[in-house]
């Protein structure tokens, strides 16, 4: 490449960890374009929406989100079925739960499954759950890092500098 070999290893390290590598140094970015990393240069249209981006990306996977989603609509079905049962031994219109009815789809296994998985996962990944709850939802105008950001003050987390993990 005719470079320093110090930029030169943080490219193969980029390379070797499938990481995108971000440098100041525009001439090194050109001689690098070849290569199989994506390399963002610093000032460039558009890169610093980008590294906000990686920056504030979820942390929680799609496989545990997956499990979690799957986990909730067992327990879903299990208090619809507990509610429909419940109503036809109330009278006709609003019905009438008391405490121990609660009890009723709170003590399934359905409902234990998705409190462990809760319970199994990181801070970071409980924040992101929140925020992405809220994110579906369409709240703060459907932009995700307002919603993370409000997540991590909901939680009592540190946030730093408008996004970014501690």
């Amino acid at each position: 490449m005719d470079h320093p070999v110090y930029d030169c290893l943080y490219l193969a390290c980029a390379d070797a960890t499938k990481s995108v590598l971000i440098t100041a140094d525009h001439r090194f970015a050109k001689k690098a374009a070849g290569s199989s990393v994506d390399v963002w240069p610093i000032g460039s249209a558009g890169v610093a929406d980008r590294i906000e981006m990686a920056a504030s990306a979820p942390v929680i996977g799609g496989e545990k989100i997956e499990e979690l989603v799957k986990a909730y609509e067992v327990f879903a079905l299990t208090e619809e079925h507990v509610r429909d049962k419940l109503k036809k031994r109330t009278d006709p219109g609003i019905p009438y739960l008391e405490a121990k009815d609660f009890d009723l789809f709170l003590d399934t296994p359905a409902f234990k499954r998705l409190v462990d998985l809760v319970e199994g996962l990181s801070d970071d990944e409980r924040i992101d759950l929140l925020a992405l709850g809220w994110f579906g939802d369409g709240r703060l105008n459907g932009k995700w890092l307002p919603n993370l950001e409000h997540a991590y003050k909901m939680t009592g987390s540190q946030y730093v500098a408008s996004y970014g993990r501690e």
